[in-house]
């Protein structure tokens, strides 16, 4: 259970937090970490290893922006490490940041609580998301058909998320349409699919490479998972 999203926009918050005051600093700033990949702490310890390039005019905004961050992402480890290793789904990781709030700092509390409702609005949405299509058997676009079909149906507060998961199903049927069309022809099983997306990988285009790649995988887990049926003599 980890917010990589916090990580990953690490920068965009010390842009933003410095440019509401001062469009000047936010180009000062993004000139210093240019090219350096957010991330894993990468772009607080490049703004930290610099601020002495910052000018005198923007430094005090730059560093109390980094205290933020610096606090925020402490907050986040705290909370991540309260439920390590809990195997996310079916409203575990909820029920044990419930249970162990008691464990967590005084400072820390708004942002587990923050947590808390992210998962409960998240989870009713797809309890709503999911109670809407009930039934309809996946595949051939079915889901989608029906998802786009009632999504008048849905709350305001989840329709951004219903709107989402659409976006999501269509960039999977647009990749695996462009898998079927390259590998036309090829009989799956025994990994003869996926030999054939590793040969046409350069073909695939950049945007179905990761779609394509953990659509395979699952494919492939669930074969393995399921029986082998003996062939008879």
């Amino acid at each position: 259970m980890k917010i990589g999203l916090i990580k990953a926009s690490l920068l965009a918050l010390s842009l933003v937090g410095v440019a509401h005051a001062n469009p000047k600093c936010r180009e000062e700033v993004k000139q210093l970490c240019e090219g350096v990949k957010p991330g894993e702490g990468r772009i607080i310890a490049c703004l930290k290893e610099k601020q002495d390039q910052i000018s005198a005019e923007c430094k005090p905004k730059l560093e109390k922006r980094l205290a933020k961050i610096e606090a925020r992402e402490a907050c986040t480890a705290e909370v991540n490490k309260l439920c390590e290793g809990v195997k996310p789904g079916e409203g575990r990781i909820r029920a044990c940041l419930k249970e162990k709030q008691g464990q967590i700092s005084a400072a820390c509390k708004p942002k587990l609580e923050k947590r808390l409702a992210q998962i409960e609005a998240h989870e009713a949405c797809m309890a709503e998301i999911n109670k809407l299509c009930e039934g309809v058997k996946p595949g051939e676009g079915r889901i989608r058909a029906c998802l786009k079909e009632k999504q008048g149906q849905i709350s305001a507060a989840c329709k951004p998320k219903l709107e989402k998961r659409l976006a999501k199903i269509e960039s999977q049927e647009a990749c695996m349409a462009e898998i079927k069309k390259l590998c036309e022809g090829v009989q799956p099983g025994e990994g003869r699919i996926r030999a054939c997306v590793e040969a046409k990988k350069a073909q695939i285009s950049p945007a179905c490479q990761p779609i394509v790649a953990r659509r395979l995988e699952k494919r492939e887990a669930k074969a393995a998972k399921a029986p082998k049926t003996k062939k008879t003599p």
